[in-house]
């Protein structure tokens, strides 16, 4: 008998009232195609969005940067929103200033080291690809370290591939461990909303 393998593993869990969701991974690792999918569960966009990957600047950067205001503004946001959550890539390396955040709840993408070091060669030649997977090798053992060991918040791990393949079984594990309703993805265009290395391309298995 062969087990199923739906991609999915919930290293921590927890459930909290008034939380913070956050989407992390490294670039290229599937980190816009599950944002859309938990804004389409109702997860309020809260704030300006990049139209091409939902990034969000006003919280990311700010995360990324060490901004003094950050404080400021994650208190703005928790004033308007029990739940509210976003997506940035490697905020696992800024530990003190995730957990700056309300009850943060983590999914970390998860993408085969080769595609993404691909994807990340077509956007900078100037670095050969060798180094590009030796680069994502790096981010990835750092990633895991973190979710494994480190994180002290509800984190799982989801895999990119499972999700394009199956994405009602992994978005129904998804709606689950960050207790959002899974009605709302029963209306996703799947046809719209596979997001491959920048684009939009053929539709997700239903």
């Amino acid at each position: 008998m062969t087990a199923f393998n739906d991609g999915c593993i919930a290293i921590r869990r927890g459930h909290f009232e008034q939380r913070t969701i956050v989407v992390t991974g490294i670039g290229r690792s599937g980190t816009t195609a599950m944002i859309r999918s938990l804004y389409k569960m109702g997860l309020p966009k809260t704030g300006k969005l990049t139209a091409a990957t939902n990034d969000d600047h006003d919280i990311g950067k700010a995360i990324v940067n060490r901004a003094g205001d950050l404080k400021e503004r994650i208190d703005r946001r928790n004033a308007a929103h029990d739940v509210w959550g976003f997506k940035w890539h490697l905020l696992w390396q800024r530990h003190r200033e995730l957990r700056m955040l309300r009850n943060p709840v983590l999914i970390v993408m998860s993408r085969d080291s080769v595609s993404i070091a691909k994807r990340a060669w077509h956007s900078d030649k100037s670095v050969p690809v060798t180094r590009w997977i030796e680069q994502v090798e790096d981010w990835q053992r750092e990633l895991y370290r973190f979710a494994l060991r480190e994180a002290q918040m509800p984190v799982a791990l989801v895999s990119f591939e499972k999700l394009v393949m199956k994405p009602a079984t992994v978005l129904r594990f998804v709606s689950d461990f960050v207790s959002l309703p899974f009605g709302g993805v029963d209306e996703i265009n799947y046809e719209d909303h596979r997001y491959v290395d920048g684009q939009h391309t053929a539709r997700f298995e239903k």
